[in-house]
Formats: structure tokens, C-alpha cells, sequence
């Protein structure tokens, strides 16, 4: 498994960031030793990666591959797919079905970023029922077909879509709005809505879950590969983990502290809001904890 440092991850919803997945659909969790901010001899990646189970899904008299994780969230332990993690992470977007996603390459075990699009549930499995190749288990589109997955749905706030456009450049014509506005919302780059609109390739369900978008409990930034090294840990004063941020941006929205704030607690190694606070980077948290004097403050 490819573990290269400048592979995005994302924050799994609902999961207090203890869970992150990549922009390639693998799965990390924080390291059980991690629990407590008293340990030793800690040393490397916080993460350890989670691997997935196949489970087949039929579709009609035939059946795809769907890799699955089992995940802890706030409400229990579920086994959700790859594709419907992905979603929520990078998209803002809960509760998608298997049924929902597209694979633009055929194969339902490449779940990067860029090969997943929105359609709807007849569309996929009139595409399985056509386009099916038993000896390699995929779906083998003709090219000329692919060109039908250029389609841009809009959505509002509220989940309901509302237009769709045959491609980007007319998207952007008939709705005054630059290309890479567009596309930037799309992929969830750098932001999830614009001017109360949800742009998603595919031709998408028609309702889709966005209340990780109205509750802003996702925050995506186009960060660098050493941002995504400077992970925000935060304890309890008992020292118990609590939360892992991506960023200082989603630990400041999410606990209403400014940045400043919180970069201040790390560097003076105080107490802020009856919580510790860890800028994981490439010392251990050993190194980081090692003759520690907590100021209250």
C-alpha cells in the first residue's frame, strides 16, 4: 500500500477524528497507545492503517466487489463502503449507497477521489446489467460512453438537486460562475458549497445528505504535504485524547478559539479551555511531552 507523505487524508465524520481516510480510500485510525498523553517509546506515524473486507453486492443476476471498512463512530460500530467514506470526507456528503457511486474506471476497488462520480441508482445498475465483464469482474465502459459522465449536478443547500448541466464550460455560462469556482466545489478542494449551490459530477440522486455541510463539521483546506503532517491533538486534562484535527483551521472553527490561541497553548505548553493541546509533527509525542510543565491558563 502506497503510504507516500503527500497523499491528502480527511477526517472520517462522526468518528472524533480518530479515523481518516485518504484521497486513494485507504483507512487510518490513531494508534491505541495514544490514548494517553503518559506513554514512552513512541516513535514514527501515530496512524496505523485499517484493511478493508470484499463483500459482493449483487446487482441483478450479477455481483460487484465492494470493499468495506468497520469503523467506531459516536453512535456504534458500523461497516460502511470505501466509496461512502470518501464521499463524506472529501465531499461533504453523508449516507451515500454503494448504489449511488460511480466507478469511472469499472473497478469498485479503486476508490480514489478522482474516479468516483454521482449517479443514480437505476443508472448504475442499467450500467452493471449492460457493461459487465465476468472475467474481470468490472464494469468495461466503451469509450464513447464515458463521455456521459462530464455531467455536472447542482444541488442546494438542503441536498436537492436542482440542474444538470451536459459539462463544466456550459455550467459555468448559464450560471455566471468561473470554471474553477466550479471545479474547486466539485472536488471539494477548497470549499463544499458556493453561493448556496453543490456542484458534483454525475448525473447524482436526487437528494443527497448534506448536513456536514449546513453543521459545518467538515472543514477542507488545500493544504501541503507538511501541513498534512501538523495534525492537533487534543487531550482532556486527565490526558485521555479527545479529538485529532487536520489542521489548525478545523480545530479553531470547531471549538471556537481563534488560531492564535490554540498555536499559543502548544508553543507555551498551557492549558486552554481545561484541555491539552499536541502539534504532532515529526518529533514523537514522546520527545514533545518529555519534562513537560502544564500552565494553566
Amino acid at each position: 500500500m502506497n503510504l507516500n507523505k503527500n497523499i491528502r487524508w480527511r477526517t472520517v465524520p462522526n468518528t472524533n477524528g480518530f479515523y481518516q481516510v485518504s484521497e486513494l480510500g485507504q483507512l487510518r485510525m490513531i494508534k491505541k497507545e495514544l490514548s494517553t498523553y503518559n506513554i514512552h517509546n513512541i516513535t514514527g506515524n501515530i496512524f496505523s492503517i485499517i484493511p478493508f473486507t470484499v463483500k459482493d453486492k449483487n446487482y441483478g443476476d450479477m455481483k460487484l466487489k465492494i470493499p468495506h471498512y468497520q469503523i467506531d463512530t459516536i453512535s456504534g460500530k458500523i461497516t460502511i463502503a470505501a466509496s461512502t467514506l470518501v464521499f463524506s470526507a472529501f465531499h461533504g456528503i453523508m449516507n451515500l449507497d454503494h448504489h449511488e457511486i460511480f466507478h469511472l474506471d469499472g473497478n469498485e476497488l479503486n476508490n480514489s477521489v478522482d474516479n468516483l462520480i454521482l449517479c443514480e441508482k437505476d443508472s448504475k445498475k442499467r450500467m452493471v446489467k449492460m457493461y459487465y465483464d465476468e472475467k474481470s469482474e468490472m464494469i468495461q465502459l466503451p469509450n464513447n460512453t464515458m463521455k456521459n459522465f462530464q455531467v455536472i449536478s447542482v444541488y442546494n443547500l438542503e441536498g436537492y438537486k436542482q440542474d444538470i448541466y451536459i459539462n463544466r464550460k456550459i455550467c459555468s455560462r448559464i450560471l455566471n460562475i468561473p470554471i474553477h469556482i466550479i471545479v474547486s466545489v466539485m472536488e471539494g478542494n477548497k470549499m463544499l458549497a458556493y453561493e448556496g449551490k453543490i456542484f458534483k459530477q454525475g448525473d447524482g440522486p436526487y437528494v443527497i445528505d448534506t448536513s456536514l455541510i449546513l453543521d459545518n463539521k467538515i472543514i477542507l483546506t488545500n493544504s501541503s504535504s507538511m501541513l498534512n503532517r501538523r495534525l492537533v491533538l487534543q487531550y482532556d486534562a486527565n490526558g485521555n485524547l479527545k479529538k485529532v484535527y487536520n489542521n489548525y483551521h478545523e480545530a479553531s472553527v470547531q471549538n471556537n478559539f481563534s488560531i492564535q490561541a490554540i498555536k499559543d497553548a502548544i508553543q507555551k505548553k498551557s492549558i486552554l479551555n481545561r484541555c491539552i493541546w499536541i502539534l504532532e509533527e515529526k518529533e514523537t509525542i514522546d520527545s514533545y511531552y518529555k519534562n513537560m510543565e502544564l500552565v494553566s491558563v
